[in-house]
């Protein structure tokens, strides 16, 4: 008989095997000797590695996509401050032509000219 056969099966929680895997990428102890401290297989403590591994890389990218939105935002946030900036110059330029304008032809453009009289 193989001693993985006369292993009792342990349960292990959520947090139990994070503690091995973690235990294990830290390079003390090798699968076999986990398996041998821990009484599971090395096969399967593989497994909760390469699960915790996988698992990794999904928060990884996860955290990468939501980086590169923040960084096309602020991009973004950017751009818009400088279509405002020209936009209130555009702005400000329009109102210094109407002064001018009411200041040397006496007109004041922003009136409707030819208004019925009451």
């Amino acid at each position: 008989m193989s001693n993985l056969s006369i292993m009792k099966h342990h349960h292990f929680t959520t947090r139990q095997k994070e503690i091995i895997v973690i235990e294990f990428m830290s390079g003390v102890l090798s699968y076999d000797e986990l398996a041998a401290k821990y009484s599971v297989s090395s096969r399967t403590i593989r497994r909760w590695v390469q699960a915790h591994e996988r698992n990794s890389m999904k928060v990884s990218e996860r955290n990468n996509i939501e980086y590169k939105k923040e960084e096309e935002e602020e991009s973004d946030i950017g751009e818009l401050r400088e279509k405002l900036k020209k936009v209130k110059l555009h702005n400000m330029l329009l109102e210094e032509l109407l002064l001018i304008c009411k200041e040397q032809y006496g007109i004041d453009p922003r009136k409707k000219t030819g208004a019925k009289q009451s």
